[in-house]
């Protein structure tokens, strides 16, 4: 069996250059022919017009359990574009292209126009197609402006559809407040609750009252038999000297604080020590900054001795400016004499004049420093001689302020103590006497305490049988009341909402209204139609792969029957 060639990359390119005129003719056939069928079908131009949204996005405002739009939106609104018949008609017959020869109708016409929406941009593309390139434009711009139109119909049509149901749902809630407002007036009218309350707290005062009264009056009686208030004039009378007694000393020893001040000496001997802190820190930053302008002085004027003050310039008669006129008239031979002519000059060098500026600055920062510096140290040894000054005065002062102080306490509490001690002495006396007279007292007020408390007792028995009808008509009463007290505050809370929700909404509804779509692209006139290129394109592409095909194959085909001729050659 014979061994197979391999198939190389020469191989392939001695077909393609052999067959090259077959794949040359066939592929410029397959062009031509698609131009023709491209010259025969109708021609079809593509053009867009863009609408944008002007305006700010709000939000739905919700009402109650309702959600309510807030003017039309622009998703809602391009899901009603596409197949309406009411805006193809209107462009029909503001183009007139129900007549002949376009006789275009709704259906065809929603066939050559379709719309597209950008999210993130917020825009509506319109894109139009047509056997007729300025009617294809004016299609666009035209639905362009039916679609501006229709939009502010339908968002005008939205914003009031939403002004009815939120003043719809804003009168619902005041009826509801006004219905129960009413049944609780009503029920106020026939049964005052807040009165039969009222009644309850003050027949329980007036228990409260008689009590305290009996009480009171049987203490008065004890005291006034007992003696009681003479023995409450002698404490009082003792109190009084005590506290005398104690002002003059707190006065005594407010003079001594007075003078000697000592509180006043901690303060200031305090703020010297947190003056001297911050003299200190700023006298560090200040010998820092000497430090730094003190090397940069330094680095400048090693700079400064790098450079020279003057520098010269050489320069030919010929090259000055103002001499243009005077060699315009010489000859050569005279102008090259005087370019050979040269003078020198001398000029400042502005590099040395920058570094001897900055080198002056730096000195002048560093006496600045300097002198800021000394200033400083002053001021911390002149604070530090007043603090030691202040510290020896509160060193004096702080022993004898101490021991009186300690004597002012013991002899507070030495007098503290004998008062009490005396106190003690006049209720034993008091006691004593009261025991003495005690049932004298008892014979003779015993029988006008036993009518005292008699009449008193009625008396709050007869208030206890009032509260108790009180509080049973409140307890039938109270839970109806409370239920019709229970709806309006939740019928006001509800308006309040409602209310405050109403007037978020007409705003965003005020904004709404003003929110309107525009051009932001018109629609342009397309020069060539869409297709033809394409098919020209995809036409060569074609022939080029079928003429390759067909080549490599009849190639084949030659190689197998001269395969089969040289085989049958070898056999005979």
């Amino acid at each position: 069996m014979p061994e197979e060639d391999e198939i190389t990359l020469y191989d392939y390119i001695k077909v393609v250059s052999k067959w090259k005129w077959f794949i040359i003719v066939g592929t410029f056939v397959c062009i031509l022919t698609a131009g023709i069928v491209t010259l025969l079908l109708p021609k079809v131009y593509q053009t867009r017009a863009t609408l944008a949204m002007q305006g700010s996005v709000t939000p739905d405002v919700e009402i109650g359990v309702f959600t309510v739009p807030i003017g039309l939106s622009l998703d809602k609104f391009f899901n009603f574009l596409p197949n309406n018949r009411d805006l193809n008609l209107e462009v029909i017959r503001n183009l007139g292209l129900d007549k002949s020869p376009d006789e275009l109708t709704s259906q065809a016409l929603s066939q050559t126009v379709t719309f597209s929406l950008a999210k993130d941009s917020g825009t509506i593309t319109i894109n139009t197609r047509y056997n007729h390139s300025q009617k294809a434009k004016e299609i666009a711009d035209t639905m362009a402006e039916v679609v501006k139109e229709h939009y502010q119909v339908l968002n005008e049509a939205e914003i009031l559809q939403s002004q009815a149901l939120i003043d719809e749902q804003l009168n619902l809630a005041r009826a509801s407040l006004l219905e129960a407002e009413k049944n609780l007036g009503t029920f106020n009218e026939t049964v005052d609750v807040d009165s039969l309350k009222k009644e309850i707290q003050a027949r329980i005062s007036q228990e409260t009252s008689l009590t305290q009264e009996y009480s009171k009056i049987t203490l008065f009686l004890i005291e006034e038999e007992a003696g009681l208030a003479k023995t409450e004039e002698e404490l009082q009378r003792q109190l009084k000297v005590a506290q005398n007694r104690l002002l003059e000393a707190e006065k005594n020893l407010e003079a001594f604080e007075e003078t000697a001040n000592v509180d006043s000496l901690k303060k200031e001997i305090q703020a010297r020590a947190a003056q001297e802190t911050s003299l200190t820190q700023e006298y560090s930053k200040i010998t820092l900054f000497l430090v730094e302008e003190e090397a940069g002085l330094a680095a400048a004027q090693e700079e400064l001795e790098k450079q020279d003050r003057f520098y010269v310039l050489s320069k030919s008669i010929a090259e000055e400016p103002s001499y243009e006129d005077i060699l315009a008239r010489l000859s050569k031979e005279d102008i090259a004499a005087l370019q050979a002519v040269k003078g020198e000059s001398q000029q400042v060098n502005p590099v040395y004049l920058n570094l001897e500026q900055i080198a002056t600055n730096a000195r002048i920062s560093v006496a600045r420093a300097e002198a800021k510096k000394f200033f400083i140290k002053e001021r911390i040894e002149e604070n530090r001689a007043v603090s030691s000054k202040l510290q020896i005065q509160l060193a004096e002062r702080e022993d004898e302020w101490e021991y009186l102080t300690e004597a002012h306490d013991l002899a507070k509490k030495l007098l503290l103590e004998a008062e009490i001690e005396e106190n003690r002495l006049v209720l034993s006396k008091l006691r004593t006497r009261l025991a003495e007279r005690e049932d004298e007292w008892e014979y003779l007020t015993e029988a006008h305490d036993l009518a005292k408390k008699l009449l008193l007792k009625a008396k709050i028995e007869e208030n206890g049988a009032a509260l108790a009808k009180l509080q049973i008509q409140l307890a039938e009463k109270e839970p109806e009341w409370e239920i019709l007290t229970e709806g309006y505050g939740l019928a006001n809370k509800e308006y309040q909402s409602i209310s405050n929700s109403h007037r978020e909404a007409v705003k965003s509804l005020a904004v709404a209204e003003a929110r309107q779509l525009r051009t932001v692209g018109t629609a342009g006139l397309p020069v060539s139609p869409i297709e033809t290129k394409r098919i020209l394109l995809i036409a060569a592409a074609v022939g080029l792969l079928v003429t390759l095909f067909l080549a490599f194959f009849l190639e084949y085909m030659g190689k197998m029957r001269k395969l089969e001729a040289e085989s049958k050659k070898q056999d005979e």
